[in-house]
């Protein structure tokens, strides 16, 4: 009966160790288990953030491209001379993007192409505002002082312009005030340089009429002939 009564509690000792083995050994695991989930919840919502940043990006890029080709279609109507065409789509592109400094440039232009130079200025210094060093800005800017017959202000505008991009018409706008005022030298001096950048310029200064006071001088027939 004694031995029956030691075995007995052998079994229940071994027993007692086993449980306190086995949750010594699971315990760990029991810990872990949440801190697992919690690095898979984090890495979760960092890829949901990538996803939703890769998202914007896409939308934004095609929202840029629309816009370009857009402002493209108003770019084809100022050359066309649709000036309210023009000005139109560039409403409608500054309405989805203040900042597109293109739209006011070229709204701007077209403006001044109909007389409405107060409105016109404004746009193209509202361009030259958010982007300083367009070059096309600058050169527009310079055209609209030349339509409003600020000759002194536009040769400086033109010269600015330079400053940014050689543009063959800059050379040309500079030339062409020159030729209202019949300064055959500074005619010669910058239409050389437009016609030697660009041949077909000579086309275009035969037709001038700005160039009628100097139309006379043997300098002037030789460089467009």
């Amino acid at each position: 009966m004694r031995k029956k009564i030691i075995g007995f509690a052998i079994v229940l000792f071994i027993i007692f160790i086993g449980i306190g083995m086995f949750v010594y050994l699971v315990k760990p695991f029991e810990i872990k288990s949440p801190i697992s989930n919690n690095k898979n919840v984090v890495k979760s919502e960092k890829t949901s953030t990538e996803n939703k940043k890769l998202q914007n990006n896409v939308v934004k890029e095609n929202k840029d491209q629309v816009l370009e080709a857009l402002w493209e279609n108003s770019y084809a109507e100022y050359n066309a001379r649709n000036f309210d065409k023009c000005i139109s789509i560039e409403n409608q592109i500054i309405a989805e993007a203040p900042d597109f400094y293109k739209a006011y440039t070229y709204k701007g232009i077209a403006q001044c192409f109909q007389g409405d130079y107060s409105d016109g200025f404004a746009n193209l210094d509202k361009a030259l505002q958010i982007n300083p060093n367009y070059d096309m800005g600058r050169y527009n800017k310079a055209l609209g002082l030349e339509l409003d017959a600020q000759y002194d202000k536009a040769i400086a505008e033109y010269q600015s312009a330079l400053e940014l991009n050689k543009y063959v018409w800059s050379y040309y706008g500079i030339a062409s005030i020159y030729g209202r005022r019949g300064d055959i030298n500074n005619v010669v001096k910058y239409l050389s340089v437009a016609i030697n950048m660009d041949s077909a310029v000579k086309k275009v200064a035969q037709d001038e009429r700005d160039f009628d006071n100097v139309r006379k001088y043997s300098a002037f027939q030789k460089l467009v002939n």
